[in-house]
């Protein structure tokens, strides 16, 4: 019995010391984003300091190095509070989820992956914190992908400027809850992680068969995933940039009175 006791105690000993090590090398991790805080504000970057793309390729790369030891969910979790950390000490961090009375899930999965340290404020109106994102009031927008109110908030007013943009979906481990995914708005421009997915309005009178084949026609694979009349919300299964000219050749061949938004990008997620 005693040497189970003394086996015991020298294990919690060890993982004592893997603690304080752990500890040591969060304190290191959270000076250098400190260092490279200082460092973008001497080059006047007054951007968002998100990096969707580096963020996404992080995670997918300790999932794959940590294998089956350790589950996919955890670990991203523990370093997506480590990334809002570090995001949260460059540049004090703010989101606004959108709830209503009958659903909240933008808040709790807001809060599960930014950490409930991070201030959350809600809104009941998806054009509010659409405005709140665009006016800096604050950094990230969390809004449905599956909008089913009769006006969603992807059907956007024509003469909007378009500086805010999906740049990721919520959760990133795909999960099997039946919890509808979310997605994240900012005045960021996605980055291409060489794996993504765009998200696209298209408003159109032809019909979703139409749509699909002329898209299909230009090397691009789409779902749609929500219509109403005319307009269409569609993912696309690779990363299309704002400046890229080929939406606008989708939208000739969609012809007279077609329109194309293009709302962002996000990293494809992991497959649990």
């Amino acid at each position: 019995m005693s040497e189970t006791k003394e086996d015991l105690s020298k294990f919690r000993g060890q993982i004592d010391e893997i603690d304080g090590k752990i500890i040591a090398l969060l304190q290191g991790r959270i000076e250098i984003v400190r260092q490279v805080g200082k460092h973008k504000a001497k080059m006047s970057q007054s951007q968002s300091f998100i990096r969707a793309g580096r963020e996404a390729n992080m995670l997918r790369d300790l999932t794959q190095k940590i294998g089956d030891e350790f589950p996919a969910e955890a670990i991203a979790t523990i370093w997506r509070m480590i990334i809002s950390t570090s995001l949260n000490t460059e540049q004090n961090m703010s989101i606004c989820a959108y709830v209503t009375a009958d659903d909240n899930t933008c808040f709790w999965l807001a809060r599960e992956y930014y950490g409930s340290f991070i201030k959350t404020i809600v809104e009941n109106s998806a054009d509010k914190v659409i405005e709140n994102v665009a006016l800096g009031h604050t950094a990230i927008g969390i809004l449905p992908l599956d909008d089913k109110s009769p006006s969603p908030w992807w059907i956007r007013p024509e003469n909007e400027k378009n500086n805010i943009y999906v740049f990721a979906r919520i959760p990133f481990i795909e999960r099997n809850d039946n919890i509808a995914p979310v997605l994240a708005i900012a005045n960021v421009m996605p980055e291409d992680t060489n794996d993504d997915v765009s998200v696209i309005v298209v408003s159109s009178d032809k019909d979703e068969v139409d749509i699909n084949e002329i898209f299909a026609s230009q090397g691009v694979s789409i779902a749609v995933l929500s219509s109403r009349n005319n307009d269409h919300l569609i993912e696309a299964d690779k990363f299309i940039a704002a400046s890229s000219k080929l939406l606008e050749n989708i939208e000739n061949k969609l012809g007279y009175n077609s329109k194309i938004r293009l709302l962002g990008s996000y990293a494809a997620p992991i497959k649990s």
